[in-house]
């Protein structure tokens, strides 16, 4: 079971650094922002992307839950930064 966890969490890990840089995104189009006005802007509301969740069984299984519901915060926030900074842009 120790061993299951360590992979899981070195596998987490790995996919984490492969994140790339929301400024490669943003191009100035028009009257608008500054990038560090806008990334800033869509930062405090990244937050509403985020999605709660609930879990009955054993303890793997909510655990399990949990990952899989932090992953997917994980990427409706990434993909909620790219929308609002071309908005902003």
């Amino acid at each position: 079971m120790k061993i299951k966890g360590w992979l899981a969490l070195g596998a987490i890990a790995a996919l984490c650094g492969c994140q790339t840089s929301n400024q490669a995104d943003y191009m100035q189009i028009g009257y608008g922002p500054s990038f560090d006005v806008a990334h800033a802007q869509c930062e405090l509301q990244k937050g509403s992307a985020d999605q709660g969740y609930i879990a009955i069984g054993s303890p793997g299984f909510v655990a399990g839950a949990g990952i899989g519901n932090a992953l997917g915060n994980l990427a409706a926030e990434d993909q909620y930064m790219k929308n609002c900074l071309i908005l902003s842009g």
